[in-house]
């Protein structure tokens, strides 16, 4: 068992934007957790704490030769699946894998959910592992399950070098040290970061990205559902996400609300930045629930949506593929 803690998703030389895995490894800890975090956790919220005991039933990690969360390889998939590529929300930490939405609707329905996901809403990466899975799968998915940008922030950054290494330029990095933005380099990924949202380059990349997605998956004739983690409807999704800048013709939704990667960030770098800062804090040295959230609604990483959360998006996502014939086709 690898007790290091999981975080870097560089492009592998495999050719993937993923995790820098080992396949023949099981991890304990993924992105902000870690054993003195999780002691803190527990000392925390007690033995009424669903997590608390890490020893009969513990949260592990296993990666597939892409790195991806997948209890199984690509290439040895033959006949009808589903691609999953939903960013954190698909990878799930603090989550069992059986608790995961895509591992919920693929024992219900007994075909393949390829789980193609890495973190943080990166649209940027999407196409590019598209491109790349598009290679190696034997014939292509029966659907697409996607996530947009919530709140069309951040950019993610290649930088030079074998292999390459990818940078998220986004607020919850910048707020994991909010202090050491005083640092000239953290500074300038700071000055970076503000100058992207002041200028919107973040929205029109977000924007740029799902057109490009949208017309791949038209052309390949393989329908995509978007998942929307702002809100349980459209009326009340936030009006900083993506998908308002695409056509609701062009746009096959679902609705969920998820605590913690569904925030409504102000529009004001600035602010955006203090309240990511705020929650991280809480998370990271009150090892309190994201605002707003109960236990109950998280994983045991504290921020990221929980069991109950994924059970509800599964039943909504189910709904929209059998409207949709995917199950029946």
């Amino acid at each position: 068992m690898n007790d290091t803690p999981l975080k870097k998703a560089p492009l592998g030389e495999h050719g993937f934007i993923s995790y820098k895995a080992d396949p023949d490894q099981e991890y304990k800890w993924l992105l902000h957790e870690s054993l003195n975090w999780f002691a803190k956790a527990k000392d925390k919220h007690g033995p009424e704490w669903k997590y608390y005991d890490n020893d009969s039933d513990p949260v592990t990690y296993r990666f597939d030769s892409l790195g991806f969360r997948s209890d199984y390889e690509l290439a040895d998939v033959d006949g009808e699946w589903i691609l999953s590529s939903t960013e954190c929300i698909g990878v799930g930490p603090g989550l069992h894998s059986r608790d995961l939405y895509h591992k919920i609707l693929e024992e219900r329905m007994g075909i393949p959910f390829y789980n193609a996901s890495t973190y943080g809403g990166r649209l940027e990466y999407v196409p590019f592992n598209l491109l790349q899975l598009s290679k190696i799968w034997k014939q292509p998915p029966k659907h697409i399950i996607l996530i947009g940008s919530q709140n069309s922030t951040g950019i993610g950054l290649g930088l030079p070098g074998v292999p390459v290494s990818v940078k998220n330029i986004d607020y919850f990095p910048m707020a994991m040290n909010a202090a050491a933005t005083k640092v000239p380099s953290r500074a300038t990924e700071k000055d970076l970061l503000f100058l992207y949202q002041s200028l919107g380059v973040a929205k029109w990349q977000h924007m740029i990205m799902m057109k490009t997605i949208i017309r791949l998956g038209e052309s390949w004739d393989i329908p995509i559902t978007w998942i929307n983690g702002t809100s349980n409807t459209l009326e009340d999704m936030s009006p900083l996400s993506t998908y308002n800048y695409i056509d609701d013709s062009e746009l096959n939704l679902v609705h969920q609300f998820m605590h913690g990667v569904g925030i409504t960030l102000p529009e004001d770098p600035e602010e955006a930045l203090q309240a990511i800062s705020d929650t991280v804090t809480g998370i990271l040295v009150r090892h309190e629930p994201v605002p707003g959230a109960t236990l109950d609604d998280v994983s045991r990483d504290l921020f990221h949506p929980g069991a109950k959360t994924h059970m509800e998006l599964a039943n909504k996502i189910e709904f929209e593929l059998d409207s949709f014939g995917t199950l029946n086709s």
